[in-house]
């Protein structure tokens, strides 16, 4: 009868949690309609200042706050949006290898190394959630990286383990760093780590994060399932 009883209160909350992020997104769908004209009519005062030789200094910090809330609104649609796994066999490392040709220029502006040893690794994972987890995580490492840092990535058995020499996280903020708007940076919207969270629950996978001993962070992709 207990079991029973906590599954169905587990269910109502779910269902209640969904509930809140539907409502939510029609807010953020709301507050993006009017961003977008408020954009285009702050671009045309601009070229009109421009015309006449005026500064239009204060027009470019309204479309810069106007950028970073479509920022904010559109990650939070991206992580409120449902999104259906269909899970297939991946070669961890071809999918590592898209990703990191994708971040390519951001490696070599920080002369960051890039180590990875996932050679006929798999995983059962949609193909696009993982790019979009993988992504993810190797930015947010680069973003800490000091110049010409390390960013190794291992497999072994079922799971992913993204390792960096940065100067890893403050304990205070582990218990908080998967919450959704929780940021540290001033230009961060503070999804992209909730973002990787629910597609790894979504794929049947954890999520973990801990400091390394020696410095820098490690985030493991867990499917322990397929172990």
């Amino acid at each position: 009868i207990l079991a029973s009883a906590m599954d169905n209160m587990r269910q109502d909350l779910l269902h209640k949690n969904r509930e809140k992020e539907a409502m939510l997104a029609q807010i953020a769908h709301e507050i993006r309609n009017p961003l977008g004209g408020m954009e285009l009519l702050s671009g045309l005062v601009k070229e009109d200042l421009q015309q006449h030789g005026a500064d239009a200094g204060y027009i470019d910090k309204i479309l810069a706050e106007i950028g970073g809330l479509k920022s904010l609104i559109n990650a939070y649609l991206n992580y409120s949006r449902p999104t259906l796994p269909n899970p297939e066999p991946l070669n961890i490392a071809e999918v590592l290898s898209e990703v990191q040709e994708t971040l390519r220029h951001k490696f070599s502006q920080k002369n960051a190394q890039f180590e990875p040893s996932v050679n006929g690794a798999v995983l059962n994972f949609d193909r696009q959630h993982l790019r979009q987890i993988l992504f993810n995580l190797l930015n947010n490492s680069l973003q800490s990286l000091p110049d010409g840092g390390t960013i190794r990535v291992e497999s072994r058995q079922s799971r992913i383990e993204i390792c960096d020499d940065g100067p890893g996280i403050d304990v205070a903020h582990l218990p908080k760093i998967f919450d959704p708007f929780f940021t540290t940076r001033e230009s961060g919207t503070g999804l992209g780590l909730a973002i990787c969270q629910k597609l790894c629950r979504e794929n049947d996978a954890l999520l973990t994060v801990e400091n390394l001993e020696n410095g820098g962070c490690k985030f493991s992709i867990i499917q322990e399932f397929n172990q």
